[in-house]
């Protein structure tokens, strides 16, 4: 009939129409435009930062001293937008991959392993190329790679660990209001009861 169980997501929906090769093909190429805007938008900006800073670097603006501070810098917001756009683009693909009604479970981590392996690595690594093979300037290789690495490596932690702790402590702080309210409120009542009785 009219419905079918998606044994990937153990729920029961309408039977699409469409066969789960069209249904890819209509998710996946926004999928896929979105991925290259992220990596296009995130390398265009950062080149563009990095090339100001070596255009004031060899005008003499700032120092060489400067300039390496500058490219760390750089390196870090480019790690922290990394990650941002990573977890932005790993939420949009698990919403539309899933819209692909897979029939099993191995088939829709077939559809998800490569998209997401082949945005993280442009992300990450189009830069370095850039810098090593094209322009060989690599100062600013070595500082971008440097403080990519760096900030990977505190934006995972913080993501894994540090953002749930946070969630935590914020809840129990928000639980801990609602109990002290709710326990003035009784005491009140209960003062006021007793005051009136008496």
């Amino acid at each position: 009939g009219k419905f079918s169980i998606a044994r990937s997501f153990r729920v029961c929906r309408m039977k699409n129409p469409l066969t789960t090769s069209q249904l890819r093909l209509i998710s996946e190429i926004p999928v896929i435009l979105l991925g290259l805007f992220f990596i296009i938008g995130n390398y265009v900006l950062f080149y563009f930062l990095n090339k100001n800073m070596t255009e004031k670097k060899n005008s003499g603006a700032i120092s060489k001293d400067d300039a390496k501070f500058y490219g760390m810098i750089i390196g870090g917001c480019n790690g922290v937008s990394i990650s941002v756009l990573n977890q932005i683009y790993q939420a949009v693909v698990n919403a539309i991959i899933s819209w692909e009604n897979h029939r099993y479970e191995s088939t829709l981590k077939g559809s998800l392993i490569p998209i997401i392996f082949l945005f993280n690595f442009c992300m990450h690594y189009i830069n370095l190329f850039f810098y090593a093979f094209y322009l060989q300037d690599f100062l600013v290789l070595r500082s971008n790679f440097i403080s990519l690495f760096i900030t990977r490596a505190v934006s995972n932690l913080s993501i894994t660990y540090g953002l749930p702790l946070f969630l935590y402590w914020f809840k129990k702080k928000m639980l801990r209001k609602k109990l002290e309210q709710k326990w003035k409120s009784r005491k009140n009542a209960f003062l006021r009861r007793n005051a009136i009785s008496d």
